[in-house]
């Protein structure tokens, strides 16, 4: 909320955490792209835009997605701090607009950046499905990130923390506890959005 994103300017809200779908009242099954993007990739062998990371990383998120989608087609990868805003960055996205765009810079500057892109691929003819993705581009070159029983159970952010306890331990606490004190302000603010929690893993 304090990013400045209107979440009005997206077409669907992915719900993801428990603690997040408590506070929403949400008892379907959590929406991820660890969890949703997997599917939709290897069914559809869409061509693909990355953007996130820095300027190394972000040649790395090439070669960990190729190597885990070998099906789809990797267009472009930007980093997460200003590659995309080039002319040149423009110039390249345009020609080559592909079918996904994966976002992942983190909370709040993703979200804007998917905004941006809508806004500008709105005067160039094609469709495309932008989405935010969190930290799962740096995910992927990870083995087993997640082990199997996390996303049975349910309890992803465990593992999370785990691996990555200095940059996440703020996050599972005075994060948390501030959403919990905030409640009536969260469901406000993303109240009115169409939500991913209609039986989308069936309708590819």
């Amino acid at each position: 909320m304090k990013s400045g994103v209107d979440p009005m300017r997206f077409d669907a809200l992915g719900i993801d955490g428990q603690l997040l779908r408590f506070l929403l009242k949400k008892s379907s099954t959590t929406s991820s792209a660890d969890i949703d993007m997997p599917d939709l990739i290897r069914t559809q062998s869409p061509t693909v835009g990355l953007i996130g990371g820095t300027k190394t990383s972000s040649a790395m998120h090439m070669e960990n997605f190729r190597k885990a989608f070998p099906n789809a087609t990797i267009l472009w990868s930007f980093d997460g701090f200003g590659g995309s805003t080039s002319i040149k960055a423009a110039s390249t996205i345009s020609a080559k607009r592909p079918d996904l765009i994966l976002v992942g810079m983190g909370p709040g500057k993703q979200e804007l950046e998917a905004i941006r892109l809508k806004i500008f691929l709105s005067s160039t003819p094609g469709r495309t499905l932008i989405a935010t993705c969190g930290g799962w581009l740096d995910q992927l070159g990870m083995d087993n990130y997640y082990p199997s029983v996390a996303k049975t159970l349910n309890i992803r952010w465990v593992f999370r923390l785990f691996r990555e306890p200095k940059r996440l331990w703020k996050r599972y606490s005075i994060f948390a506890m501030t959403a919990v004190l905030r409640r009536k302000k969260i469901v406000s603010y993303c109240s009115g959005i169409p939500s991913l929690d209609f039986d989308h893993r069936q309708n590819k």
